[in-house]
């Protein structure tokens, strides 16, 4: 029972970021859009950073979702998050109306709560890092992925 909350954050934080990476793929110009807005790398590097961007957020939701390297995973996780935080508060800082665009045209939300959820999934993900027993034997296997995405 310890071990279930952990693992229902994991895997809500993974989903979402699934679904954030699969929406704003879904509309890329406008997440080129938003990294051009912020202007925060040079403008040849927006098409490769979000390219950068969403493998990063999709994998990352995808090793969390199924359990892989889960510490690995969660550190990772809570620095993209730290990165998303830093970027929106330095639009703000800088005078530059933040466009929180998180989840591509599919959901576009007020920026206080795009930061609320940063922190919250934060203090999941923090939740994990903490309650999660990395000495117990994982249950992850690639073996047993393999086995369950056969169509045998």
């Amino acid at each position: 029972m310890k071990q279930s909350i952990p693992n229902l954050f994991r895997i809500i934080i993974g989903a979402l970021f699934i679904g954030s990476a699969i929406a704003k793929t879904l509309a890329f110009h406008i997440v080129i859009m938003e990294i051009l807005y912020y202007q925060l790398i040079p403008e040849a590097l927006a098409v490769p950073g979000a390219v950068a961007l969403l493998a990063a957020e999709f994998a990352l939701g995808a090793f969390l979702l199924i359990g892989y390297k889960v510490k690995v995973m969660t550190w990772a996780t809570i620095g993209l998050l730290a990165l998303f935080l830093l970027v929106k508060v330095s639009a703000v800082a800088r005078g530059i109306e933040a466009c929180p665009a998180c989840f591509g045209t599919l959901l576009v939300l007020p920026l206080e709560i795009v930061i609320g959820l940063n922190l919250l999934m934060s203090m999941m993900l923090v939740y994990v890092l903490i309650y999660t027993d990395y000495e117990a034997k994982s249950s992850f296997s690639w073996a047993a992925v393999r086995r369950n995405l056969s169509w045998r």
